[in-house]
C-alpha cells in the first residue's frame, strides 16, 4: 500500500502563475481541514510540456505524505480515506480539472485510458468530450477521474481592422500590426553590454494592463499627419538652423586647422609621414572629449566645437615632442625599437607636466563653474577631455605606429637597395664577360 496521495491541477490554457497558485493552496487548505494523519505537504506550481518543452504556468499539483501503516494511530486516514475525502472537491473548484497522480510504488495503477484516433481533429475533439461526458454520467460506479489529454489551445482574439478609416487616417495594415505586436510582445528598443553579452532592452505594456480584451482599446497608432503636396515645402528654422549652420562652419575650420598644422610639421620634419603620425592624436581627442561629456551627462554644443578647435593645435604639440626626440635618438644611431622605447622614457615627465598643469587648470571651470562662467565650461571640458585622452595616447600609442610605420619604410627601403644591388651586381658580370 502506498501512503502518499497526489492531485493535479490543470486550469485553462493562459492561466497566469499566480492563479495557479491560489487554487494549490486552496487544495492544501482543504486538505489541512479534511485530512488526519499527514506527515508533510508538497505543492509544486506550474510544469513543463513535453511537446514545446516550454514551462506551463496553468499546471500544478499537491502530494500528501502519509505516515506508514505502523505508524498510524486510530482514525488517521490511508490513501484510500484520503482519496474519498477529497474527491467530493472535485467539482468545487470552477475552472479546473483535478485528477488523482498516478502513484509509482503501486504494484497497479488501475489506470485506463481509451485511445481516438482519427486524421481529422476536431472529430477526435468532439468524439472524445462525448466518450468523456458518458463516462462522467453513467460510469461513475467503476471509474473515476475521468480526463482527456485534448487541449483547446491557448486563448484567441481576431483583430478585424476597418480598412476605409484606417486608410482615411493615413495608416496602413503594417502600421497597425507592429503596434500591437510592441505593446503586448514588446519591442527592442536599445541595447546595453554588461561584462560581454549584449542584452536588449525590451518596451512593453505592463501586464496588468494586457490581461483583457477591452485592453486593446487603449493601444493607439500615430500617424505622420504631415500633409503631402508638392506645393507644401517644409523645413526646420530657429535657434537648430543656427547651430546645425555653426557646426558646418566650425567642422570646415577644424579640417583647415588640421592641414595647416600638417603642413607646418611637414615642413619641420622635411617628411610627409612623420606629422601624419602626429596628427592622429587629434582623432584621438575626440574620443576622449565625448568620453569625458558622457560622464558628466552634458550635451555638446556650439561652444563644445570651439573647445575642438583650440584642442586641434594643442594637443599635437606633445606628439611632435616625442616623434622630434624619436628622429633624434636615430640619427645618433638607436635603431628603431630601441629609439621607440628610449624617447617614450625620456619625454614622458616633459609630456606628463605640461598635460597636468593644463588640465589642472582647466578642471574647476570644466566641473565646477562659477556665476557667469556657465557658457565657458564647455571649451574648458573640451579641453580638459581631449589633452587627458590624447596624451594618453601619445604616450602609449604613438611609438607603435612610429614603429610600425617606418619598419615598413626600412623593409621597401630595404628591398629597393637589394634590387638595385643585384642590378649593379648584374651590369658588372655582363661587363667582365664582354671584356673576356
Amino acid at each position: 500500500a502506498s501512503n502518499t496521495v497526489g492531485i493535479e491541477v490543470e486550469l485553462p490554457m493562459g492561466t497566469t502563475l499566480e492563479v495557479t497558485e491560489d487554487t494549490l493552496r486552496t487544495l492544501e487548505e482543504i486538505g489541512k481541514k479534511e485530512l488526519v494523519g499527514v506527515k508533510y505537504t508538497s505543492v509544486t506550481v506550474g510544469g513543463t510540456s513535453v511537446i514545446s518543452a516550454s514551462s506551463e504556468t496553468n499546471t500544478g499539483a499537491i502530494t500528501w505524505t502519509l505516515y506508514e501503516a505502523k505508524e498510524r494511530e486510530k482514525g488517521w486516514d490511508n490513501e484510500k480515506s484520503a482519496k474519498d475525502k477529497l474527491r467530493k472537491y472535485f467539482n468545487t473548484i470552477p475552472g479546473a480539472t483535478l485528477s488523482f497522480a498516478t502513484n509509482s510504488n503501486s504494484a497497479s495503477s488501475g489506470e485506463m485510458s481509451i485511445d481516438i484516433r482519427s486524421n481529422d481533429l476536431d472529430l477526435v475533439r468532439n468524439t472524445a468530450a462525448q466518450v468523456e461526458k458518458i463516462l462522467k454520467e453513467q460510469a461513475t460506479e467503476f471509474v473515476t477521474e475521468v480526463s482527456s489529454d485534448v487541449e483547446d489551445g491557448l486563448p484567441q482574439a481576431e483583430i478585424v481592422v476597418d480598412r476605409d478609416r484606417m486608410y482615411e487616417l493615413g495608416l496602413n495594415i503594417y502600421n497597425v500590426g507592429s503596434e500591437i505586436n510592441a505593446a503586448i510582445n514588446g519591442k527592442t528598443a536599445s541595447r546595453y553590454t554588461k561584462l560581454g553579452d549584449d542584452i536588449d532592452v525590451i518596451v512593453r505594456l505592463a501586464e496588468k494592463d494586457k490581461k483583457k480584451l477591452t485592453d486593446l482599446d487603449q493601444v493607439s497608432v500615430v500617424n505622420d499627419n504631415i500633409p503631402k503636396d508638392d506645393a507644401v515645402t517644409i523645413s526646420i528654422s530657429g535657434d537648430y538652423e543656427d547651430m546645425m549652420e555653426a557646426v558646418v562652419n566650425f567642422g570646415a575650420i577644424i579640417i583647415l586647422a588640421a592641414a595647416l598644422v600638417f603642413i607646418v610639421m611637414a615642413s619641420q620634419f622635411e617628411s610627409l609621414i612623420d606629422p601624419f603620425i602626429v596628427i592622429l592624436t587629434i582623432p584621438f581627442s575626440f574620443i576622449g572629449v565625448m568620453m569625458t561629456y558622457a560622464m558628466v551627462n552634458q550635451r555638446l554644443s556650439v561652444v563644445t566645437i570651439m573647445g575642438m578647435l583650440v584642442l586641434v593645435g594643442t594637443i599635437v604639440n606633445n606628439g611632435i615632442v616625442l616623434v622630434d626626440y624619436t628622429n633624434l635618438l636615430r640619427k645618433r644611431g638607436y635603431d628603431l625599437e630601441e629609439a621607440c622605447v628610449e624617447a617614450a622614457r625620456n619625454r614622458l615627465r616633459p609630456i606628463l607636466m605640461s598635460t597636468l598643469t593644463t588640465v589642472i587648470s582647466l578642471a574647476p571651470m570644466a566641473f565646477f563653474p562659477g556665476e557667469g562662467s556657465t557658457s565657458m565650461q564647455p571649451i574648458s571640458l573640451t579641453t580638459f577631455g581631449g589633452m587627458t585622452f590624447g596624451s594618453v595616447m601619445t604616450l602609449f600609442l604613438m611609438p607603435s605606429i612610429y614603429y610600425i610605420i617606418n619598419s615598413r619604410r626600412m623593409k621597401k627601403a630595404a628591398k629597393k637597395a637589394a634590387k638595385k644591388e643585384a642590378l649593379q651586381q648584374k651590369k658588372l658580370e655582363a661587363l667582365e664577360a664582354n671584356n673576356a
